[in-house]
């Protein structure tokens, strides 16, 4: 039988996105005699796509990046690349490849089954872009006749998607999922990421990870660390990211402007994140807008108690193992790190175990990603096989 061809569309391979991330995650779990793969990144080449083409899948750049002008002629060479292909199913990640990879399907495959992958959770002009939002309206109005399903990775996201006129009847979720043998927990590792910090094994440490972008909000946690740092002055706190719309250098000037440059700790994003989170105490989400906040579900995989602002689906993946405030509120978000730093360790420790039983149970890598093998089956006319039939085999 003849392989299932996946034509996967994204905006970007570069980076440590969650998106990119999750796309590669899919690809390796399908990367079996059942399927061959495309990858079409429309913006850049960079870390995801090189690792994804070391490992024999074929990804194409088409290197718009930001000269967007080019985008007329990367619709038509995206189209030409999707015919030449002839895929049977074709996927697209978040709302540029959503909106420019329909028009290209409807030119290069128009018969051929989408799924369009949306991965953000507001559609607001006080925190999203014009471009982001104007991509966003442009699938809306297309969402009625491309796509054949509309995969979202968080329930949150529904009812801002359905009132900005996306199709309710075609959604289906499909929440992150997190290889929980990878992201597990590590006492050598917590040892050895806080020797190589300079941090010294008892002190309490809160940590960020985030990339650099307003959205992300480091200043509610810088504030908050402040605040915990008047009650808890041998707390220390490491920020780990990569800039996008803010650079590392402002981040640094947020960190001594705030008067916080001996107790808070600018780590370089290293593309394996779980020494780092293997060295908190405490992990935490500031984001002001969130779907479904992957550090959540990393560092809760590695047995570490989670502070996060109610975004998205985090009070869902949270749930009573850390504590769920309101964004932007720098006091809850101190109050709530200082409460889990009051609590006794055994106790902390108990919340992280209880932490990382959630994400297995419930956010398990192969369970996440089995749901678009099977929507890919189905959509190629393939016989689906239910996760329980497969763990019975």
């Amino acid at each position: 039988m003849k392989p299932i061809r996946i034509c996967s569309i994204i905006n970007g391979t570069g980076g440590e996105g969650g998106a990119e991330r999750m796309l590669q995650r899919v690809i390796r779990h399908g990367n079996t005699p059942e399927f061959e793969h495309l990858v079409l990144s429309i913006k850049n080449f960079q870390a995801v796509a090189q690792e994804l083409t070391a490992e024999g899948i074929n990804v194409q750049s088409l290197d718009v990046q930001t000269d967007y002008y080019k985008l007329p002629k990367a619709v038509l060479q995206l189209a030409s690349r999707i015919r030449r292909f002839q895929p049977d199913v074709i996927q697209s990640w978040m709302y540029m490849a959503d909106f420019f990879g329909s028009i290209a399907a409807c030119l290069g495959s128009p018969s051929t089954p989408m799924i369009w992958t949306i991965r953000h959770s507001t559609l607001d002009p006080a925190i999203d872009s014009r471009a982001l939002r104007g991509c966003a309206a442009g699938s809306a109005r297309l969402s009625r006749r491309v796509p054949t399903k509309i995969v979202l990775n968080s329930h949150a996201a529904i009812p801002n998607h359905v009132a900005a006129g996306y199709d309710e009847s075609k959604m289906q979720v499909i929440p992150n999922g997190f290889d929980v043998d990878r992201f597990s927990p590590s006492l050598q590792l917590r040892h050895e990421t806080r020797a190589r910090l300079g941090i010294p094994q008892n002190v309490p440490v809160v940590g960020r990870v985030a990339r650099f972008h307003a959205n992300k909000d480091h200043i509610t946690f810088l504030k908050a660390a402040q605040m915990v740092l008047a009650h808890r002055p041998d707390t220390r706190f490491l920020v780990c990211g990569e800039p996008q719309t803010i650079s590392t250098e402002q981040v640094q000037q947020d960190i001594n402007s705030f008067g916080l440059a001996d107790a808070v700790q600018l780590v370089e994003l290293q593309s394996d994140i779980v020494p780092l989170n293997c060295s908190f105490d405490i992990a935490t989400c500031s984001s002001i807008t969130e779907a479904f906040p992957n550090v959540i579900g990393e560092a809760m995989s590695c047995g570490v108690p989670c502070v996060s602002t109610d975004v998205g689906d985090a009070a869902i993946i949270v749930d009573k193992t850390g504590r769920v405030v309101p964004p932007q509120n720098p006091q809850s978000f101190a109050n709530a790190i200082l409460e889990l730093l009051a609590l006794p360790e055994d106790d902390r420790s108990r919340l992280g175990i209880a932490a990382r039983q959630r994400v297995i149970d419930n956010f398990e890598l192969t369970h996440s990603t089995g749901k678009f093998l099977d929507l890919w089956r189905e959509l190629a006319g393939r016989q689906v096989v239910k996760s329980a039939e497969r763990r019975a085999a």
